[in-house]
């Protein structure tokens, strides 16, 4: 109840608004009895003040200094009986309550405070207990429809009925915008400023917004009951969403299951994984599929730096949002792909009507992804890509491949690339005779001298050499990629064959040492790249 509404009651008829009357709008909570100056002490807000204007007659001077004060305080009104004590409002004071929006009411000299009291209480307590009826029916039909299987939909149609206004929900967490029926206003067209004239209310839990509410009432003009209807519809929201979110999380942990026995190898038949695909909708026919991880870089290095339970969820928390708009860039790109998630990974299986031998199209999706990744996140990623396989029971022997890219393309580049095993070539050989007995001592006997140069003497011709290596030993293409000057990199051609004490220019000797460089970036986490 506000000011003007407590004065359309009969017991107020013969109530005078003085000035002040912009605030008429202020909400009454309480009505008492100002009977000392320091009363702003005792305002808590939304009081009537009543006053017989001894205690103004008293301190006249003061009288625009106490309005001022109950004002500051949030109290919604004076009321003063004038002709008794006090012949007039002082004119100061009157200007104050005009400027300030507060109003000053002129009670009957003859009303006792109790015949303003009473009415005023009982209105209160009487729209209170209607506010906790009206309050516990909404309560209760939303309730309901959660009960009777209903879901965000019907709640948002309730609130625009129960409102008689267009309403919709914006859903932060499956990015999904329900309207209410016969919405008129096209919300998501809207800019923010646009949206600012609208009550907009945040939909959150746990210090996490599930999203917003939009209602076409001018902002900050609900009454009491259309607040706490929007308020009930944001609680069971809220359960809904936690539903699906628990409904999703279940059908997640079943479908990474199936998925990682697809890639581990422990669905033996045929039959058997087309039936379990077909629970998750997926048509797991004879076509051609190709199997792709793809690596958060650096995430084992945030774990050595872990200090406490914390650490580990922002970490987890972080892996979790880059894993889930990998599904979604993914999901756009391709018509039917199924993934696993594991600690810093995930794998995808991509289903392609034919072979795919060149795989241009997913690789330029996936170089996309990395490259928006990084500017999202700020996170690098590698990525792995296996040959594609003609049954889905031989994808585990394309995960195998495709870590071995990862594993490969780390020791080579670090991260931030995409290898596929097609492109592997001599490195996929190398990275297999690690294992036999000297090979280690071979790589070792042409490059240690170089390395152990570089170390004492700050330069960098192992570097240099791995890049003349891989541009198929033409110093103008090197001197290019390493943005080096040509006259510099021959005299570092020149230094690396004094250092190694080989002549590079012979067929043998140059034989030699690119094997031993393409063996020690197979073999060697450490690199100089």
């Amino acid at each position: 109840m506000n000011v003007k509404e407590l004065l359309s009651l009969k017991e107020f008829q013969d109530y005078e608004v003085i000035c002040g009357e912009q605030g008429l709008k202020n909400e009454v909570r309480a009505v008492t009895v100002m009977d000392a100056l320091d009363i702003r002490n005792w305002v808590k807000g939304g009081e009537v003040l009543l006053t017989s204007g001894y205690i103004l007659y008293c301190n006249i001077d003061s009288i625009a200094n106490i309005v001022r004060d109950v004002h500051e305080a949030k109290a919604a009104a004076l009321f003063i009986k004038l002709g008794r004590f006090l012949s007039e409002v002082p004119e100061e004071a009157v200007k104050i309550c005009n400027d300030i929006g507060f109003p000053i009411i002129k009670m009957p000299k003859d009303h006792l405070f109790l015949q303003a009291i009473q009415p005023a209480f009982l209105e209160l307590l009487n729209q209170k207990n209607n506010i906790i009826a009206t309050s516990e029916r909404i309560h209760t039909s939303f309730i309901n429809i959660v009960i009777n299987g209903g879901g965000i939909c019907e709640i948002v149609d309730t609130l625009g009925e129960l409102l008689k206004r267009d309403v919709i929900f914006i859903d932060n967490i499956f990015n999904k915008t329900y309207k209410s029926k016969d919405t008129r206003i096209n919300f998501e067209n809207m800019d923010k400023k646009m949206l600012e004239k609208y009550f907009y209310y945040d939909v959150n839990l746990d210090n996490r917004n599930y999203g917003h509410i939009i209602v076409s009432n001018p902002r900050n003009d609900l009454k009491k009951y259309e607040l706490l209807a929007v308020q009930h519809a944001s609680t069971v929201i809220k359960l809904s969403i936690q539903k699906k979110l628990s409904n999703r999380s279940i059908e997640e942990r079943y479908r990474d299951g199936f998925v990682q026995d697809i890639i581990l190898n422990n669905i033996k038949s045929e039959e058997e994984v087309v039936k379990r695909g077909e629970t998750y909708g997926w048509i797991l026919d004879k076509s051609w599929y190709t199997t792709i991880i793809i690596d958060i870089d650096n995430t084992k290095i945030q774990y050595l730096g872990v200090k406490s339970r914390q650490d580990t969820e922002k970490i987890e928390i972080g892996n979790q949002r880059i894993f889930r708009y990998c599904a979604e860039i993914l999901n756009c790109n391709f018509k039917d792909i199924m993934y696993t998630k594991f600690t810093d990974s995930i794998v995808f299986i991509i289903k392609c009507e034919k072979l795919c031998d060149n795989k241009s199209s997913i690789v330029k999706v996936l170089n996309e992804l990395k490259n928006n990744t990084y500017e999202k996140f700020k996170f690098t990623l590698t990525i792995g890509i296996g040959k594609s396989r003609d049954s889905i029971t031989k994808c585990h022997e394309a995960y195998l491949e495709a870590q071995k890219c990862v594993k490969i393309s780390r020791r080579i580049y670090k991260n931030d690339k995409i290898m596929l095993y097609e492109e592997l070539g001599v490195y996929n050989f190398l990275y297999e005779v690690n294992e036999i007995p000297g090979v280690k001592n071979f790589y070792k006997e042409y490059i240690d001298r170089l390395i152990s140069y570089d170390n004492m003497h700050n330069t960098e011709l192992m570097k240099t050499l791995i890049g003349i290596v891989e541009n198929g030993w033409n110093l103008k293409e090197t001197s290019k990629t390493m943005y080096i000057h040509y006259n510099t990199l021959k005299n570092r051609y020149k230094k690396i064959e004094e250092v190694s004490e080989l002549k590079l220019h012979e067929t043998k000797e140059k034989l030699n040492m690119e094997l031993a460089v393409k063996l020690y970036l197979a073999n060697n986490i450490e690199n100089l790249i």
